[in-house]
Parts: C-alpha cells; sequence; structure tokens
C-alpha cells in the first residue's frame, strides 16, 4: 500500500512551526541577550524584544533593542489602575467645613483607595489611610484657619499605586473656615451702676473662638486681662 505524500503546504506549515519553536528557545538560551517583555496590554500579541550587551554595535535608530512581534500567545496579568482626579474640596477652598468629606473619581481597575492629609506643603506624606473601595473619606478634628494639603492613590492589589492627578506630588489644598466667636455678656460694673470708681475694671465672660488675650479660670475677663477694652479714643486691643 502506497504512503500518501503530504501536500507541499502541509511541510510548510510544519516547518515554519519548528523554526518558530526554535527561535523562541534561541532567545530564552542566548547568553549574550536580554528577553523582556515590552508594553504588553491586555488581549494583544505578546511582543519580545532582545537587548544585546553589545549595543554600541547596533545602530543608534534601533537604541540597543531589537523587536519580534509574534500573534497573541497570552493574557496579561493585573493591571495597574487607570488614571483619575481628586473632585472636592476644590483646590484652594477656602472658608471649608472642620469636618470635610473629601472626595475623588473613580480609577478603572482600583480594588482600594489610600487618602493622606497633613499641613505641611512639602509634597510628600506619610500616613496613607485606606477607605476599601470608596471615593471619598470624612475628615474631622481639623483646626480652624489652617491649611490642609491631600492626596489620593489607588491600587489594584498589590499593582500600583496610581496618584490621583497624574504625579505623587500633585497635591491639593484646602484652608479652614475661621470660627466667629461665641456669645457672651458684660460682667461689672453692672449696667446703670452709681458711684462707681475713678477708675474702674470692666469684666465679661469669655467667649468661645477668640484669639486674643488671656483665658481666666474664672471665665471672668478684666480688662488687663481682656481681649479688648473701651476707652474715649476707641477700641484698643490688649495682649
Amino acid at each position: 500500500m502506497k504512503k500518501e505524500k503530504r501536500s507541499l503546504p502541509q511541510k510548510r506549515v510544519r516547518r515554519s512551526a519548528v523554526h518558530f519553536l526554535l527561535i523562541l528557545l534561541l532567545l530564552f538560551s542566548m547568553n549574550t541577550s536580554l528577553l523582556r517583555l515590552e508594553n504588553v496590554q491586555a488581549d494583544s500579541g505578546l511582543v519580545l524584544s532582545e537587548k544585546n550587551e553589545n549595543a554600541d554595535q547596533m545602530s543608534q535608530e534601533d537604541n540597543g533593542v531589537t523587536y519580534m512581534t509574534f500573534p497573541p500567545l497570552i493574557m496579561n496579568g493585573n493591571l495597574p489602575p487607570s488614571a483619575f482626579n481628586k473632585h472636592a474640596p476644590a483646590n484652594g477652598s477656602t472658608g471649608v467645613s472642620l469636618t470635610p468629606v473629601l472626595s475623588w473619581n473613580t480609577s478603572a481597575r482600583a480594588t482600594k483607595y489610600e487618602y493622606c492629609y497633613d499641613t505641611s506643603n512639602d509634597g510628600t506624606c506619610n500616613n496613607w489611610i485606606s477607605t476599601g473601595t470608596n471615593t471619598y473619606a470624612g475628615l474631622y478634628g481639623l483646626q480652624a484657619g489652617r491649611t490642609y494639603y491631600w492626596q489620593v492613590r489607588s491600587w489594584n492589589g498589590t499593582y500600583g499605586p496610581t496618584y490621583a492627578n497624574g504625579s505623587a506630588s500633585a497635591y491639593w489644598s484646602f484652608t479652614t473656615m475661621v470660627m466667629a466667636p461665641g456669645a457672651f455678656n458684660k460682667h461689672a460694673p453692672a449696667n446703670g451702676s452709681t458711684g462707681v470708681s475713678l477708675s474702674p475694671v470692666l469684666s465679661w465672660n469669655s467667649s468661645t473662638n477668640t484669639t486674643l488675650g488671656a483665658e481666666p479660670a474664672d471665665g471672668i475677663h478684666s480688662s488687663p486681662r481682656a481681649e479688648r477694652r473701651y476707652c474715649p479714643e476707641g477700641w484698643v486691643e490688649q495682649t
């Protein structure tokens, strides 16, 4: 019985496959080359690059790298989260609440977000706090009239991080509101008093959120220790 001869196209296919495998084996076994992946994206073809250690012998246009592209062979692994931006408070905001809510846009592929804030305008921060997959975080315990700097970053498992607004140092700032002094009352001399000394001491109860003068233990302010006192020339600050 005569054996059926294989057609020429079949031989070429097999020969091409063998050559393809030999090329791969050669690339992995070469001692003078470094095999690495270049810009592999999900669902894309495998791109292998061979960087010769004797790069000075290669042309300047190649920049020491020879690229070889093959059909899709692998699915790329996890990628870092996509770019995203902070949302609020807006950068440079003033009069912000002492309990603001920081918010930012969604970052694709993010499995968690972390935010950090402090009062130093140095483009760095160490106290990163995770919010899970939430794109917001509430702050508390802030001081009135202080400027804070904050940044957010996203992670895809252990891949990342991706920093908001495109840079690790792209911090936003906001300044908290200055609280108005609380209500208070005058204490002495009583309204309508007569026979008062020619050198009386005016006093009043304490007021919250004041910034001038000392705070007496008994809560009563007198003119030597008060924020302000009245005189014929007008209001005078007391220190």
